[in-house]
């Protein structure tokens, strides 16, 4: 019983507000069961392998060719809610049909190389590392256990003796290693797994904590990655020149236009690499979440890419319209092949020129680095532009809003009861108040008027 209530889940059914959400609560208790399930019938890596590409596939290949399907079917609806127009379509007609069919066969080929690296990544790399990790913690705790005993001999014990012993210790460590030197083997340490399999799940607040340091650690990989790797076409480098023309001159880039989401993957190999995948798997690495909190992390990423690079203007969410925008600003200004990055360069001050701006995904990074467009110099501002995405600004923005329009309102409800209530005056009285009013705004402006023409004669005369 006490191992039961140990559960976390338990003791959310049994807490105090369970009694007013069971549906609720049944779903959790389902989807825990099927977790554990799952932990339990497959290996780590299979899952996250298959759970990835599911993600893909489900969140990026299915609605790509959905929107694909709208923009070439129907291009006169389509370029209503694109943001540049009928000119961000993409290609259509018998003539481009191959051009999309390999854009999409490109695509898969670069998930397919995205989930085989991170396999391999934990197949050979993570297995060496580990190999790594075993050798030097048994050397060093072996190392000690000699140095001890030399150091500090028990008593009534010879030199001979404790030589003996470290002797047998070093043929211990060997034997655990060079299985062909002894007959029993020994499992050695291991580094611990990159992803936290267990069937206990996270509690609520670590799994939107591990997702803000996740996010934060990928824009700062994006914006890095995409300004001074991928945008720089002059570099003094050869491989960031080079890695700058593939991705510059070629695929979206020189459209020209807004992208659209088959573009995501379907781009430079290594582009895709450097801005899809390394990003991503890169802060998985060093904040080493729960498997299902990275699951839950590549399907978030997935659909702001998905989204992003729509070029749609209507957009649920406006986070995502934010994001929509600043991508498509990026990809209409990015600087050319063989170009200049735009506001760069030693010793000069910075320009106004939206030539190479918008590479990170929430636009913090390119506000605090002068990068982003539409700038005017404040956060709100851009916010409100939606050349930097801050997330709640659309809700306070709303309620703001909707106070703006009671108080409108209220305003003019007075001015109804105002105007119902006050007594109305004779028409002759009307008349002569009028003219009253007439005479007097007439005696009011002759002054005024003598002493600007007295004053224009005078700056003529001088003139003269």
């Amino acid at each position: 019983m006490d191992v039961l209530l140990s559960l976390p889940i338990v003791s959310y059914l049994l807490g105090p507000g369970a009694a007013t959400s069971w549906s609720t609560s049944i779903n959790v208790l389902f989807f825990y069961l099927t977790w554990t399930t799952l932990v339990l019938s497959y290996a780590p890596l299979h899952i996250e392998l298959v759970g990835v590409l599911s993600i893909r596939v489900l969140l990026w290949l299915i609605p790509s060719l959905a929107f694909l399907a709208f923009d070439t079917s129907l291009p006169s609806l389509a370029a209503n809610v694109k943001i540049g127009g009928a000119a961000s379509l993409p290609p259509r007609g018998d003539a481009h049909r191959s051009l999309l069919a390999r854009l999409v066969l490109l695509g898969v080929f670069n998930v397919a190389v995205e989930v085989l690296l991170q396999a391999g990544l934990q197949l050979a790399l993570l297995p060496a590392l580990s190999g790594v990790w075993a050798l030097l913690t048994t050397g060093v705790a072996a190392t000690y256990r000699l140095v001890h005993r030399l150091l500090v001999p028990k008593p009534k014990a010879s030199f001979f003796s404790s030589s003996l012993s470290s002797l047998s210790s070093l043929s211990s460590l060997s034997s655990s290693y060079f299985p062909a030197f002894s007959r029993t083997t020994r499992a050695a340490p291991a580094l611990p797994p990159l992803f936290n399999a267990a069937s206990k799940l996270p509690l609520p607040w670590q799994i939107l904590k591990q997702t803000v340091v996740l996010f934060l650690l990928r824009e700062a990989l994006v914006y890095a990655a995409h300004r001074f790797l991928l945008s720089r076409p002059d570099a003094r480098w050869a491989l960031v020149r080079r890695l700058s023309r593939w991705h510059l001159g070629s695929y979206a880039h020189t459209r020209r236009q807004a992208p659209f989401s088959l573009l995501v993957f379907a781009d430079h190999p290594a582009s895709v690499l450097l801005l899809r995948w390394t990003p991503l798997y890169g802060a998985a690495l060093l904040v080493r979440p729960h498997l299902l909190v990275f699951l839950v992390f590549v399907g978030l990423v997935t659909l702001e890419e998905t989204l992003g690079m729509s070029g749609y203007r209507v957009v649920p969410g406006l986070l995502l319209r934010g994001i929509a925008r600043r991508t498509a600003i990026h990809y209409t200004t990015a600087p050319a092949e063989g170009g200049h990055q735009g506001n760069k360069g030693k010793g000069k001050k910075k320009t106004d020129h939206p030539e190479g701006v918008n590479f990170g995904a929430w636009g913090l990074l390119d506000w605090a680095q002068g990068t982003s467009w539409p700038r005017s110099g404040s956060l709100v501002a851009d916010a409100q532009a939606g050349a930097v995405v801050v997330p709640g600004l659309g809700a306070v923005q709303d309620a703001a809003a909707t106070v703006s329009q009671v108080v409108a309102g209220e305003k003019r409800k007075a001015l109804a009861v105002a105007d119902v209530v006050r007594p109305h005056d004779d028409d002759d009285d009307n008349g002569d108040d009028d003219d009253y009013d007439e005479e007097e705004e007439e005696q009011v402006e002759a002054p005024v008027a003598a002493k600007k023409r007295n004053g224009h004669g005078r700056r003529s005369r001088k003139r003269v």
